[in-house]
């Protein structure tokens, strides 16, 4: 009998608001569409305790064909009397946890897991993890773009030297997030002023949506963009931003105060915690996204696709892994001069 093992340290999609957070979502829905495709006899899924009767109704209300759901405190039992094709992580910087608990399982099955981030904080301990246990034949690393499996490698390099460790890397591969065309779609008809409407956005107003984390201190500093906000809105009324994102930090109350203490009420509107399906409508009301994320931690950035898919038309920093995903299909600025090219952008827009 042919199985998959997979250890999953993410929500079900229908359970958490954290699903916000763009490594949460890509994990999500690689689960979702695996468990929907897999040509596996049987799948694995292993889960923490707390989650595994969410995880399970999860299961059975998708009607998974062949999916079992196990605590994450029976995986060295199960494993250990279960012989496996390979085993996976779709959530996050766990290659060097799989490697001890494949060892355990009849055969040793290869492993995989995929790295959306440059800045778990536990990313270092992995890779250490990593390169004292050794890549297995097949053991496969996944990042997300070129530039994000580049700089993984680097770290793997720097650590085994730092260390004195061999470098015994595994294979790397690269695999895009995709997004749903079914629910990140252009708006129809009179969908883009209804749904202005229902959020009290003039339709004389044209929009630009800033999606991403509301945060001052990673991907971007909030505060600090909206003074150059409020100067281009004063060169012409008709622009309005809307920042839109995970505001699990409370950020928005202080993103609030400076807003009211500068007078910026009428340039810049907040939408807190959205979830997926209202960012997908968020996208609709707007006429255009600007993507704003200065952080290294930055490995894809998944709103590109989804404003892309959108139709709208994307503004973004040209660094890191945002020309891969976007080519030529974007306009690009230089980071350090935000006012004058989201300025010299909207004019000929307008």
């Amino acid at each position: 009998m042919r199985r998959l093992a997979v250890v999953y340290s993410g929500e079900p999609t229908d359970q958490s608001v954290t699903l916000v957070c763009g490594a949460n979502i890509a994990a999500a829905r690689w689960f979702d569409a695996a468990l929907s495709f897999h040509t596996y006899d049987e799948v694995h899924v292993f889960v923490s305790d707390e989650r595994h009767a969410a995880m399970s109704q999860h299961i059975r209300q998708k009607r998974f064909d062949a999916v079992r759901v196990f605590p994450l405190s029976h995986a060295v039992q199960i494993v250990a009397d279960t012989t496996y094709e390979a085993m996976h992580s779709p959530s996050g910087p766990i290659l060097g946890q799989l490697r001890p608990l494949s060892s355990c399982s009849l055969g040793i099955p290869p492993v995989s897991a995929i790295h959306y981030t440059l800045s778990y904080p536990n990313l270092m301990d992995d890779v250490l993890r990593s390169l004292l246990l050794g890549a297995g034949p097949g053991d496969t690393m996944v990042a997300l773009t070129s530039a994000s499996r580049e700089a993984h490698r680097k770290l793997y390099a720097m650590t085994a030297d730092r260390f004195g460790i061999p470098l015994h890397e595994p294979r790397w591969n690269t695999l895009p997030i995709g997004v749903d065309l079914d629910v990140f779609s252009p708006p129809h008809g009179t969908e883009r002023q209804h749904i202005r409407h229902v959020m009290q956005i003039p339709n004389d107003r044209f929009l630009v949506i800033v999606p991403g984390r509301l945060s001052i201190i990673d991907k971007s500093d909030v505060l600090s963009l909206l003074p150059y906000c409020a100067r281009i809105v004063a060169e012409n009324h008709k622009v309005l931003f809307l920042f839109a994102g995970d505001d699990s930090r409370g950020v928005s109350r202080r993103v609030d105060a400076f807003m009211r203490s500068r007078g910026y009420g009428d340039c810049v509107c907040l939408y807190r915690s959205p979830k997926p399906s209202e960012m997908a409508l968020l996208y609709k009301a707007a006429d255009a996204c600007l993507v704003v994320s200065d952080s290294f931690q930055e490995s894809y950035g998944i709103v590109i696709s989804e404003a892309m898919a959108a139709g709208l038309p994307v503004v973004l920093p040209k660094w890191g892994p945002f020309p891969e995903v976007a080519g030529p299909n974007a306009l690009y600025f230089d980071a350090i001069d935000f006012a004058s090219t989201t300025r010299n952008w909207l004019g000929p827009v307008l």
